[in-house]
């Protein structure tokens, strides 16, 4: 945007836009993966709900079915939280490089900016 910045300022500033950009998409891709992998375990948990009545003529006693049916829907609880959890995490690091690559686009584009503070 500047007609007097150097080429080589503008490259790096554009790199280092760049970047933060590459960056947010990473963390982008990671919170959609957590996202699908909380509804997974959401869905999960929804079939941990509704005990399994298949196994009522086999050798398993009733306590036994009810601990492992306690402990799996426990574990799937567990998974949900953990990515509904890791979700957050990668939308918040998402947010930062966002903010970090439109920071540096602006100051890139500064032409009042010394040359030291555009890259």
């Amino acid at each position: 945007k500047n007609d007097n910045a150097s080429l080589g300022d503008r490259v790096s500033a554009g790199a280092n836009a760049v970047t933060e950009g590459a960056k947010e998409l990473v963390e982008g891709g990671k919170k959609e993966y957590q996202g699908q992998k909380a509804e997974g375990a959401k869905e999960n948990v929804k079939d941990k709900v509704t005990p399994d009545s298949s196994n009522s003529g086999s050798d398993k006693g009733i306590i036994e079915s009810t601990t492992e049916y306690i402990s799996d829907t426990i574990e799937s609880v567990g998974e949900y939280l953990g990515a509904t959890t890791k979700q957050a995490e990668h939308k918040a690091k998402e947010e930062g490089h966002k903010a970090e690559r439109k920071a540096n686009k602006e100051q890139a584009k500064n032409s009042n900016a010394s040359l030291g503070d555009r890259l």
